[in-house]
């Protein structure tokens, strides 16, 4: 079964208010740095008109109130910046303006071109006196540089007969008032400040700051047909007028330039940016390529089209949501939405870097130096904790500083330190990177380690890593959660491990930290001790000391409006209950591979029942989970729900933005679930028998090799193009350069 180019994805006849909110959402485009939402150029001319562009890492801070506060909260929030609306192209006819509020929107087409990396819309509007114009726009944010936006627009006449002022505009973003009671959506603040414009007969610009954290940032924008450039209040416009016949019609390129330290790393003026612009078609040819090779390294093929186009879908907003600058990662929503603000959370070692890791291995390690430059502020966080040594890697921030207010379901998540750590090692077992080890990454596994190791008590024999909040929010500052310790514990271990292996070369890495080699032993010990709880009345792992004794509650009195609970229950309701917001228990065992624990099948009956599936990181690991304990059609359903979150907008949150974690988790569902791999010191690879997807084919690198794993009904091939010591199942096999082996599914 060939891989081929994906589909284009169709999205047709979405008119209503709510339907094209969602689509701004599943029509972005972004290139790891810029982003644009999937407007309409021409407006709607509804109080929804809210066209912006995002910058990842381009925030603003805000100063929080406390009621009770403490020197130790964060004082400040950090949200990422609506940026200027560049996009805005008003088409004004002798009928009036050609918006949804004064003509008649009567057939819409739009096209996600994954191929070619860009979008295309086809609009056709009735005006008053029943003429018709079809508004065609085809829009792309590039790939080979990070500052600049391309709008090609058509506007071609049906039957109509008249005049058209084109009205091209660059202004300051609206300031909206959202859902104050939804903490998932960034409220309506003014973050930029207006500094200036200028405009010529070629080009506006406009200048703006940021509130309080003083981040720069000009736009401007150009066009390939003649324009009259004039200033407008805070803002700039360009027109044109043209007559069009029925039949005729005018096109033109608007390029849109965002300049800023993060787009234009080499510190060029805005002008010699516009002066470097090549044609639209040669931009096209340039992004059609990248986009291409884009492709080329990710080979995927699933016998069911319509999860492939999905999957496909997921994996290429992944890949475009960041991993480009050191100094980034990527936000909860990528740079699709507001939602989250913008902020980084655990999501990216755990969901996300897994991907990166084996198609583009710079980028995840990019990813992971974004932690390293933040060191210093996870000191600082750990001090506020009051651990002496050590960091503490926040829960959630943009500028590496902690910045969840409420620390019940923030700070005290420890168990970030140790998915930093798990994150390390997987990208170091594949990429075998030690000069980014010995440089980096043991350094950070050690300080992650050295704050668990000083959160934790010995007690009786036993370690105990108590007031910690496990992945699962609906139950707070717990003591021993099984996620955190088992986490913990393989953290530790990894540490202990590399450390004996390559004791020359981590001895400053000590020295820096001002501990010496005797640390290992607390380690190891800690390991050995670790705090786990079996239930031996329901035969499952408890998720903490003392879930298993809280009152049941039945999900299914629960009203399907009332989820996410988090918004309609006092916590202290969700806190008193068995209820699980996401997998957690069960993350901990998909995510160390537990399946033949006699155990796990227990405990996935267990916890599924209990769980409101409120966050999207929770159905990707059950369907993992489904697939390794034979459930494959439970596992399919997880899978389909995992593909379809946000294309279907089944949590009703698209409209801010994409679920990136759970794009990540797609993939896993695919690597993890169907084709069993994990990332060892040795690829591991346990296919799982299957009726539906009975042809799955997945390109990666290992190693600095690329593999390829097909199914094919009973049986699969594992190719890679040099030798490479593989996990087959139960047996440790050297699978040849140039060669195909051929194994039946277990």
């Amino acid at each position: 079964m060939t891989s081929a180019l994906p589909k284009t994805l169709e999205r047709n006849q979405r008119f209503s208010k709510a339907e094209l909110a969602v689509d701004e959402t599943i029509f972005s485009q972004s290139n790891g740095i810029l982003g644009i939402r999937g407007s309409f150029a021409e407006g709607y001319g509804l109080d929804s008109d809210d066209p912006y562009a995002l910058i990842n890492g381009f925030y603003n801070t805000i100063p929080y109130h406390y009621e009770e506060n403490s020197i130790h909260f964060p004082q400040f929030g950090q949200t990422i910046v609506k940026l200027m609306d560049t996009s805005s192209v008003w088409i004004e006819t002798d009928c009036g303006q050609l918006q949804l509020s004064s003509a008649k929107l009567i057939d819409l087409k739009r096209w996600y071109v994954l191929s070619e990396g860009l979008t295309r819309r086809s609009a056709q509007y009735e005006l008053s006196n029943g003429q018709r114009l079809i508004v065609h726009e085809e829009r792309f944010v590039a790939q080979d540089v990070k500052h600049l936006i391309v709008s090609h627009i058509i506007i071609e006449s049906i039957d109509y007969e008249g005049q058209l002022k084109i009205t091209s505009v660059i202004q300051m973003p609206k300031v909206k008032v959202l859902n104050r009671n939804d903490p998932r959506i960034a409220q309506a603040r003014k973050h930029l400040r207006f500094i200036g414009n200028d405009s010529t007969h070629t080009y506006a610009t406009l200048s703006a700051v940021t509130e309080n954290t003083d981040l720069s940032i000009e736009v401007a924008m150009t066009h390939d047909e003649v324009f009259d450039y004039a200033l407008s209040d805070q803002g700039a416009c360009a027109v044109t007028h043209q007559h069009l016949s029925p039949k005729q019609s005018f096109g033109f390129t608007k390029f849109q330039i965002f300049n800023t330290a993060l787009t234009n790393p080499k510190g060029l003026s805005t002008l010699n940016l516009i002066e470097d612009l090549d044609t639209y078609k040669e931009l096209k040819k340039k992004q059609q390529r990248l986009t291409q090779a884009f492709w080329d390294l990710n080979k995927v093929s699933l016998n069911d089209p319509e999860s492939l186009l999905a999957f496909q879908y997921s994996i290429y907003q992944l890949n475009n949501s960041g991993g480009e600058h050191e100094q980034l990662q990527i936000a909860a929503k990528g740079i699709s939405g507001e939602g989250y603000e913008g902020h980084y959370f655990w999501d990216t070692e755990i969901y996300m870097i897994p991907y990166f890791i084996l198609t583009q291995p710079d980028k995840a390690k990019r990813l992971l130096m974004y932690r390293y430059h933040h060191l210093e502020d996870a000191i600082q966080e750990a001090r506020k904790l009051g651990i002496d040594r050590g960091v503490k890697i926040p829960w959630r921030t943009i500028n590496g500083t902690e910045t969840s207010p409420y620390y019940p379901a923030g700070s005290a998540q420890i168990h970030i330190n140790s998915d930093l750590a798990y994150s390390i090692m997987q990208y170091y077992y594949a990429s075998e990177d030690e000069a980014f080890m010995i440089d980096y990454g043991f350094e950070m596994m050690l300080q992650t380690a050295l704050f668990i190791l000083d959160y934790g008590v010995f007690d009786r024999g036993v370690f105990h890593l108590n007031t910690v909040t496990g992945p699962d929010e609906y139950s707070t500052l717990v003591n021993d959660n099984y996620y955190t310790n088992v986490m913990a514990q393989r953290h530790f271990e990894a540490l202990v491990a590399y450390a004996k292996e390559h004791k020359d070369q981590i001895n400053p890495i000590f020295k820096k930290c001002d501990v010496d080699e005797s640390i290992l032993d607390e380690f190891s010990l800690a390991a050995q001790q670790m705090s786990f709880k079996i239930d031996e009345k329901h035969h499952v792992v408890a998720q903490d000391d003392n879930f298993l004794s809280k009152r049941n509650l039945d999900l299914a009195t629960i009203p399907v409006d009332k989820h996410p609970m988090l918004l309609h229950y006092h916590p202290l309701f969700i806190y008193r209950h068995q209820l699980l917001k996401q997998s957690d228990t069960l993350l901990a065992m998909v995510l160390l591979n537990r399946k033949t624990d006699v155990l796990y099948k227990n405990s996935f009956d267990y916890y599924l029942s209990r769980t409101t599936h409120d966050s999207s990181l929770s159905k990707c690991m059950y369907g993992i989970a489904a697939y390794a304990i034979g459930l494959s059609n439970l596992g399919d359903e997880f899978f389909e729900d995992s593909l379809q979150i946000d294309l279907r907008d089944t949590k009703h949150h698209t409209q801010h933005g994409l679920h990136m974690a759970n794009m990540g988790g797609t993939y896993l569902l695919v690597a993890y679930g169907l084709l069993g791999i994990r990332i060892e010191k040795h690829l591991r690879v346990a296919p799982v028998a299957h009726s539906r997807f009975t042809q799955v084919t997945l390109s990666f690198r290992y190693q600095g090799h690329h593999v390829t794993i097909s199914t094919h009904k009973e049986h699969f091939t594992i190719s890679t193009d040099g030798p490479l010591l593989i996990q087959l199942y139960d047996e440790l096999k050297l699978v040849e350069s140039s060669t195909q082996e051929i194994i039946k599914i277990s």
